[in-house]
């Protein structure tokens, strides 16, 4: 599966799950970056997202190499498989 795929089926699923009655109480947003499969790009993206506003956890990472990036912050991380 392709980025445009990956984010077109979380965001069916999260308009799914937010009209079921959100998850705990609270609608889930989907917020998508492209980092361009660059290591540094997604490093900068990820701690810019986790930065500015709560952030739960991060999914759909396609590309392993930031995964390897020491992380300063407690933001759960799921990689998913392609």
């Amino acid at each position: 599966m392709n980025a445009v795929g990956l984010t077109t089926s979380m965001n069916t699923y999260i308009a799914y799950a937010n009209a079921q009655g959100r998850v705990a109480g609270r609608n889930v947003e989907l917020l998508a970056n492209a980092d361009n499969l660059d290591e540094k790009k997604m490093v900068a993206l990820k701690a810019e997202l986790v930065a500015d506003k709560p952030v739960p956890g991060l999914v759909g990472y396609l590309d392993t190499g930031g995964l390897a990036t020491p992380e300063k912050d407690s933001v759960p991380t799921i990689r998913m498989l392609p």
